[in-house]
């Protein structure tokens, strides 16, 4: 995904964003990053472009980078679907609450957070 980011194809990373989505829910984390990203750039040439440059953004057209944001949010769509259809199935999101609470809710205290660090 980020090799095909990098050699500005959108469209086959926000293909790869989709696969990667679905087999582990973590990378939507970068998908939403570089969809940010390419918003922040949008926004940053269309109403501060010398501030843009002073960051040294790339200057891509603006349709270019709206269309590349829209692809990595719309890379999302099959982990929605996903999710939708297990809530449909089970009426839990991410699964059984006892199993979530055990594993996400308990582990998250003060006392394993400073004995982790």
């Amino acid at each position: 995904m980020l090799y095909s980011h990098i050699r500005q194809r959108p469209w086959q990373a926000a293909a790869f964003a989709a696969l990667a989505a679905v087999a582990k829910e973590t990378t939507v984390a970068v998908t939403l990053t570089l969809a940010g990203a390419g918003l922040l750039e949008w926004f940053a040439y269309r109403w501060r472009p010398a501030l843009a440059a002073r960051w040294r953004l790339p200057r891509r057209a603006l349709g270019r980078t709206l269309a590349t944001s829209a692809a990595y949010l719309l890379a999302l769509l099959p982990l929605t679907g996903w999710y939708a259809y297990h809530f449909h199935r089970t009426g839990h999101v991410f699964g059984n609450p006892d199993y979530l609470r055990y594993n996400v809710g308990a582990t998250i205290t003060p006392l394993r957070i400073l004995l982790a660090g």
